[in-house]
């Protein structure tokens, strides 16, 4: 699936703007790319350690990762990949983990919840929906997850929750600060480290329609993370990390149906 036309087309002027600005445009895209391969865990050193044989394997990482040729530049579409709207949470892990005997392990974080029944609470509303229909479309994100796995969710107003749901703008008390509109969109905490999902409130948050950011797709996405799973390579699945705009038939793909599976028992 890609961007649409208009908005590859503006994407691809900006940066092409950017590049060709002054003399210090390309040192600060390079600054801008190795922010992100470290961010994302492309690059797992502090960025005064960076050597260009680091950003060169970065790169190829990143490149291997979207699908693209793993050449190790930055050139013009692995810099617009960049700049793909996408969750924040990172696509590569960044610790070792134990080696699992089937395919799908890249998807596991490594941390699940125990319960069976597992409570969610809106601690805050974004601007631009109506509660009502951020509820209704939080239910059908976690449908789409309990359909094919024993898992049960229940919304509270009060009372003891697992998840917590905020729409939050800026710097919101957990280091990965959003951005403002476009850009990082959403992101989420895995079981071990609370499961919460945070959106950007400074985003145009939809629902049926091609328009702005769309909530259900963006909260199922979210949703996998709180339950367990990370980013997947696969730019057809809900677990790959960049939004490319409203999907009528939005379902999940068979691997992270599999994956969830695991963790959590066929229904």
């Amino acid at each position: 699936m890609l961007l649409s036309g208009c908005a590859k087309l503006s994407l691809t002027v900006f940066i092409l703007q950017e590049i060709s600005s002054g003399l210090t445009a390309p040192v600060l895209q390079k600054e801008f790319s190795i922010d992100y391969l470290i961010k994302y865990g492309y690059i797992l050193k502090s960025k005064s350690d960076v050597n260009e044989d680091d950003f060169r394997k970065g790169l190829i990482k990143f490149q291997n990762f979207i699908g693209a040729s793993p050449t190790g530049k930055l050139d013009k579409d692995t810099l617009e990949a960049m700049h793909w709207p996408r969750c924040s949470n990172s696509d590569v892990k960044r610790q070792r983990m134990p080696k699992r005997s089937f395919q799908m392990a890249r998807m596991f974080q490594g941390t699940t919840w125990s319960a069976k029944t597992i409570y969610y609470k809106v601690i805050t509303y974004p601007l631009t929906l109506d509660r009502n229909v951020v509820d209704s479309e939080l239910k059908r994100a976690f449908n789409l997850w309990s359909s094919v796995t024993k898992l049960k969710f229940v919304q509270i107003e009060k009372g003891n929750y697992h998840i917590g749901i905020k729409f939050v703008s800026g710097k919101h008390g957990d280091n990965t600060p959003f951005d403002g509109k476009g850009g990082v969109l959403a992101h989420a905490f895995y079981p071990g480290y609370g499961g919460d999902m945070h959106f950007d409130l400074a985003e145009n948050w939809t629902a049926f329609t091609p328009e702005g950011s769309n909530f259900f797709q963006i909260a199922a996405h979210e949703l996998g993370h709180s339950l367990g799973l990370k980013h997947s390579n696969n730019k057809k699945a809900i677990m790959a990390p960049f939004y490319f705009g409203y999907t009528p038939d939005f379902s999940l793909h068979a691997e992270e149906a599999r994956a969830i599976q695991i963790l959590y028992g066929i229904k």
